[in-house]
């Protein structure tokens, strides 16, 4: 495991000097969202498949593993960040695969030596949108806005929703990029 780097690095629209991080973040789901990024630069996302409700769930897992490994390998994080599953009574199916695979994230980080943190998305939302209690679609729809407000290059909500989670922890990493003046990021 290296040591964090001791480079500064500028946000372009931040005048504060943010130490250098680098974040993984996971939005677990078959498709799920990722977004990679040094603190105070502008991240990278992409939205790997898992698998789908035709795929065993042992071979889902052996995927989720495997991504999560190569991306650690890919882009040696210092810390990787999953959005924590919850169980939609409405989409028991969905909760049935989102728990194996954050077992899958957090057991192949440990044996690689990452550090990781899990947040809700009420949390992740509260900060990213203000807002913690809106629709599925609303929030959605207001992640991906945020994220085209900032500049970044989503295609996806899951892109989106993973971005939330990085931005997220890099507030609470206290490397924000958080843009004064701006009314975003207020939570």
């Amino acid at each position: 495991m290296s040591a964090p780097r001791p480079v500064k690095a500028r946000h372009p629209t931040c005048k504060k000097v943010l130490p250098r991080m680098r974040i993984l973040a996971f939005d677990p789901g078959d498709k799920m969202g990722v977004c990679f990024g040094v603190a105070g630069e502008t991240p990278e996302f992409m939205s790997p498949r898992i698998g789908g409700s035709n795929v065993v769930m042992a071979k889902r897992c052996m995927e989720a593993m495997l991504i999560t490994r190569r991306m650690i390998k890919r882009y040696d994080p210092e810390l990787l960040v999953i959005e924590s599953p919850y169980f939609d009574r409405r989409k028991p199916n969905a909760a049935r695969a989102l728990f194996p695979y954050l077992g899958c994230f957090l057991g192949v980080a440990a044996s690689m030596g990452v550090r990781t943190d899990e947040y809700t998305v009420a949390e992740i939302r509260k900060h990213f949108i203000s807002a913690s209690n809106l629709r599925r679609a609303s929030a959605k729809a207001s992640v991906m806005e945020v994220c085209r407000t900032i500049g970044w290059s989503v295609r996806n909500d899951n892109e989106a929703d993973a971005g939330a989670l990085w931005e997220y922890a890099c507030s609470r990493e206290k490397l924000s990029n958080m843009m004064p003046g701006t009314g975003l990021f207020k939570g």
